[in-house]
């Protein structure tokens, strides 16, 4: 999959003549992958600070490809997580839960650009999103010109 596309390219990039196999699990593109599909998400909100630190270095390997291949291939348009009022901080993301609050914190830490809001707030920003039992939320992304700012609560 894409972990060892990126993983081939990288040994091939420090070591210069070195022949590495990649093999694949099922089929290339087959509906099991996790980059399976037509677009995925870059996401710079992660309650471990571990993945939140990733962010960076990952980011500047995407431009890189993207100047080796003469090809845009990331978008940045920001992210939107938000927790209910009946679960105070949690989110769902494809079935598993994380904390919104965590996820605050771990970028509070690291210094990562990020926002939070009110359901009121939300509502003024954003009037077709239903606030309903909403506690809060934040969120993380960059502007049109890639600046560092809140395109999500």
């Amino acid at each position: 999959g894409v972990v060892g596309v990126a993983t081939a390219m990288q040994l091939l990039q420090r070591k210069p003549g070195l022949r590495v196999l990649l093999l694949e699990g099922a089929h290339v593109a087959h509906a099991g992958g996790s980059s399976c599909g037509e677009s995925r998400m870059f996401r710079r909100m992660c309650a471990e600070e571990y993945f939140v630190r990733l962010q960076e270095p990952a980011l500047r390997l995407w431009r890189e490809l993207e100047r080796q291949s003469g090809q845009a291939l990331l978008r940045e348009c920001g992210l939107l997580v938000f927790g209910d009022a009946a679960e105070a901080t949690t989110a769902r993301d494809h079935g598993n839960d994380f904390d919104v609050g965590r996820m605050r914190a771990a970028m509070e830490r690291l210094g990562v650009p990020h926002e939070a809001m009110d359901a009121a707030q939300i509502q003024q920003r954003w009037p077709c999103i239903n606030v309903a039992g909403l506690a809060g939320a934040a969120g993380a992304g960059t502007d049109a010109d890639g600046d560092a700012t809140v395109e999500g609560v």
